[in-house]
């Protein structure tokens, strides 16, 4: 998906550089610089990349991967892994992430391509499924109310109370209490 941005965490420059060219040459928007996890961590909020390639091992350890699960659960941003390490250990470490992939070096660009065009097609879809899921919890349009007792039909004319019309179709829970024009029609002698 040309156009997409894509942050790349590598801390070695060399391999940071080559990826970086193929990946603008490709029609991606690349960010790339962070050699941390504090400085990742940073650059996803600054940035919202679609996508974040992250190296494992960057400078000071293997902070990757504590990185891209923040970057992950707290920002919502899909990570990819760019690593030379493929033992189970590391794998199973990674694995707890999440990862939209994972590529081992050296890389090769027909893997590093499928990977992130594979990765953000699934973004992509994920995205759509969240908005229909939220656009299903949303009610839209017009609801046939009865004006005397104020039940709703639905869509295939059963009628149903309000009640449980709304906690049916939404998130949405009810309480009761009475308003204060009905309280004194209702209940005419009590003042509140």
């Amino acid at each position: 998906m040309a156009g997409a941005k894509l942050l790349l965490i590598e801390d070695d420059s060399a391999t940071r550089e080559l990826i970086d060219l193929l990946l603008s040459k490709h029609g991606y928007t690349v960010f790339s610089g962070a050699d941390t996890g504090e400085d990742a961590i940073a650059d996803a909020k600054k940035h919202q990349p679609d996508l974040v390639l992250m190296d494992i091992y960057l400078k000071d350890g293997p902070e990757g991967i504590d990185a891209a699960k923040y970057i992950r659960e707290e920002l919502g941003i899909a990570v990819i892994y760019l690593t030379a390490y493929h033992d189970s250990v590391t794998l199973r470490k990674a694995s707890e992430t999440r990862p939209y992939g994972y590529v081992t070096k050296p890389i090769t660009k027909d893997q590093l391509f499928a990977t992130i065009e594979l990765a953000l097609h699934t973004v992509k879809i994920e995205k759509e499924r969240a908005q229909l899921i939220d656009e299903i919890k949303t009610l839209r349009g017009l609801l046939p109310i009865c004006a005397n007792c104020k039940n709703i039909r639905d869509d295939k004319g059963y009628w149903h109370e309000i009640e449980e019309y709304f906690t049916s179709r939404s998130e949405a829970s009810f309480t009761h209490g009475i308003c204060p024009k009905c309280q004194k029609k209702l209940y005419p002698g009590y003042d509140s």
